[in-house]
């Protein structure tokens, strides 16, 4: 059962086995481990917010009493390790763009870069459905990146600037820099492949089997079944405009909610990027193939650490009025 488990999260597996013979403790201790890495980062990110130590402990409640995180503790021991890859990786990038806490020297900023390609890399190939919130998240920062070094180069410029001096960050040094972070981004990935093509003889499994291995004829009908049933069509087929309706009857459109809370976060540039990313993610995730909640455990914890930061900067008698309306909503409900 463990083999089919991606690097790395598959090697702490194995060597739990090794060391226990219960083959039930080392999934649920790592996943144990997973969970409280989660907490103690979101508590991380609002301190940095300095949000007071009463609001983060709801934050922390609020993220082990949401019900998907009963269901991985239950099974499915894979989501909690990708969820905290991913919220790592986010956090560290983040902090690079001085999100968390005051802005940090380019020269520390460049230094994180390496950490988040690790984080990422490991995120991915843990799990391959967190593809969709890079993407999102990607294209905003490529966004930012942007706009940054255009500025930059029209300060450098300018007559008598003196920024190129300043700046102890050289674009070769740039360069070295983001090289080793595509490295460090690449390492596990291609650690992953080289596993499977020993154990399988095929570098992308379960995906790919009518490629790599098309004499095993039950193998590429899992796969197929696999795919038809999770992953999305084509827009140019007929099975796509035949389950949109479905698809948009299933849509989470509750999860939407969070928009109403961007006037508050608007100082908090950290927070509108991640809320963003959430949004967005959400909207993809539910536009093109079914949800299940798990898969999106680490948007769950996002929400969560944005909603608690909201409400602690909501001053107590509009909270009042905030606490009349829930309870008004879920009676109506």
């Amino acid at each position: 059962m463990y083999a089919r488990f991606p690097f790395p999260v598959e090697a702490i597996y194995f060597f739990g086995i090794f060391l226990d013979s219960g083959a039930d403790f080392s999934p649920k201790l790592v996943n144990a481990a997973a969970v409280l890495g989660l907490v103690m980062l979101a508590s991380r990110m609002l301190a940095r917010w300095h949000v007071p130590l009463q609001w983060r402990r709801l934050a922390c409640l609020a993220i082990l009493a949401h019900p998907v995180l009963l269901e991985v503790s239950l099974d499915a021991y894979i989501d909690a390790p990708t969820a905290l890859f991913v919220l790592a990786s986010f956090y560290v990038l983040e902090r690079a763009f001085g999100g968390f806490g005051p802005p940090v020297p380019r020269q520390v900023a460049l230094c994180l870069l390496p950490l988040f390609g690790w984080f990422a890399g490991n995120a991915l190939v843990t799990k391959y459905t967190v593809a969709q919130l890079y993407a999102v998240a990607g294209l905003i920062w490529g966004i930012l990146v942007m706009i940054q070094a255009r500025r930059a180069r029209a300060n450098r410029q300018e007559p008598g600037s003196h920024a190129e001096a300043a700046d102890p960050c050289s674009e070769a040094s740039v360069r070295r820099w983001l090289f080793l972070s595509a490295g460090c981004f690449c390492l596990p990935i291609l650690l992953w492949l080289g596993k499977n093509v020993v154990y399988y003889g095929n570098p992308l499994e379960p995906f790919f089997v009518w490629l790599f291995r098309p004499t095993d004829s039950q193998a590429v009908l899992r796969e197929r079944f696999y795919i038809e049933s999770h992953y999305p069509q084509p827009l140019w087929s007929a099975a796509y405009w035949r389950t949109l309706s479905t698809r948009l009857e299933a849509f989470q459109w509750f999860l939407l909610a969070p928009l109403v809370t961007l006037p508050w976060i608007r100082p908090r540039p950290a927070g509108a990027r991640m809320l963003t990313v959430v949004l967005l993610s959400y909207l993809a995730w539910n536009l093109i193939r079914y949800s299940q909640d798990r898969f999106l455990l680490a948007s769950f914890v996002l929400v969560s650490v944005i909603a608690v930061d909201v409400l602690s900067r909501i001053p107590i008698r509009w909270l009042r009025w905030v606490g009349a309306l829930g309870i008004a909503a879920t009676s109506a409900a």
